[in-house]
This record gives C-alpha cells, sequence and structure tokens, in this order.
C-alpha cells in the first residue's frame, strides 16, 4: 500500500471518528465524512465498503484506544479492589468525551451493537478476569465462579441498551455509577478473614 493511499485512510478514519463521536452515526452524511477527510465519496466508498462498517471500524479502533489506556493505568495499580475502582473510573472519564447521539445510535442499531460487543468482549474479558483471579486470591474479593461472573458482567453489558437512558446525559451517568455500584458490592469481600 502506498504512503499517501495510506495517509488518505488515516485520515478518513480520523475525521470519521471525530464526527461519529461529535454527532453520532445516523446524522452524519457520507458527504459530510468525505469532505471533512478531503477525499471523494467514491474514495470513501473504497476504502471503507459503507458508512456502517466505516462506524463500526471507527469504535473498533475507539475500544482499541480504551483498553490500551486502561491498560496503561492498571499497570500502575497494585490491589484488586483499586484496580477494579480504576476501571470504573477510567468508564466514567471516558464516557464523557463522546455525545449522547453517539452512544443512542451504536446502541439502537442491533446488529451494529452486537458486532461492537462482540469486539469489546475480547478485550475487556481479560481485564476481568485477571482483577478477579488477583482479588480472589488475596481475599480481596469474593469467592466467585469467574467464568459465570464474567459472562453474567458481558450479558449486562449487551442488556444495557434496554436500559440505559439514552435521553440525558446526567440520567445515563447515574445509571452507569449505579451499575458500577451493584457490581462493586457483588464482588468486594466485606467478610473478615476471607471468603
Amino acid at each position: 500500500m502506498h504512503a499517501r493511499t495510506t495517509t488518505k485512510k488515516r485520515r478518513l478514519i480520523e475525521r470519521a471518528k471525530e464526527l461519529f463521536i461529535a454527532h453520532g452515526y445516523r446524522t452524519v452524511s457520507v458527504e459530510q465524512i468525505a469532505e471533512a477527510a478531503g477525499i471523494s465519496k467514491v474514495t470513501l466508498y473504497a476504502y471503507a465498503g459503507s458508512k456502517e462498517e466505516l462506524f463500526i471500524r471507527c469504535v473498533e479502533e475507539i475500544t482499541d484506544e480504551h483498553y490500551e489506556g486502561m491498560r496503561r493505568r492498571l499497570e500502575t495499580m497494585t490491589g484488586s479492589i483499586a484496580r477494579l475502582e480504576e476501571v470504573f473510573a477510567y468508564n466514567l472519564e471516558q464516557y464523557e468525551k463522546y455525545s449522547m447521539s453517539f452512544y443512542k445510535d451504536m446502541m439502537e442499531t442491533p446488529h451494529v451493537w452486537k458486532e461492537i460487543i462482540q469486539y469489546r468482549k475480547t478485550h475487556g474479558i481479560a481485564i476481568l478476569e485477571r482483577i478477579l483471579v488477583d482479588g480472589i486470591e488475596s481475599g480481596e474479593l469474593r469467592r466467585v465462579n469467574i467464568e459465570h461472573t464474567v459472562r453474567l458482567l458481558m450479558i449486562l453489558g449487551e442488556a444495557l441498551p434496554r436500559a440505559f437512558p439514552l435521553h440525558e446525559k446526567n440520567a445515563a451517568e447515574e445509571f452507569i455509577r449505579t451499575y458500577y455500584d451493584f457490581i462493586r458490592h457483588a464482588l468486594i469481600n466485606n467478610r473478615p478473614g476471607g471468603n
């Protein structure tokens, strides 16, 4: 692949991410993306296939960046409760970067959400499993079946679109905080001396 083509593709992805993050999937047109990237619609379709494929690719890249940032932050932390709290804090911090339209369009498009949730699972499962294993071994977290617990947390994540208050950012943030509080209390070992 030529350097010029690579540069154009990179610019396309970056401009598309900016537009999708700010305005969501539905309101951003192919024309807007092409114009922002400085390419023609024909070139956009040649590089991306379709607007939907471009959106999914952008969300996958956003997901990669999200989990890489999370991994970097978790590397410096000790203790499973501290790492669990950091996951929650990091997710809330990152949540602020995206428009409600972005979340709404992503979650309300079932086949898109299904692809995205599958992609996120590949990243999230490893982090959750490590925190759970370390936390159970140290006695910080309750002794739970790790496979079942991770599966339940993933199912809860998949179900979010049916319960998530997509109409208002503050209500959505409160929902996320409640969700994290539920997980926190389900996992933290409050019994003196162990599990």
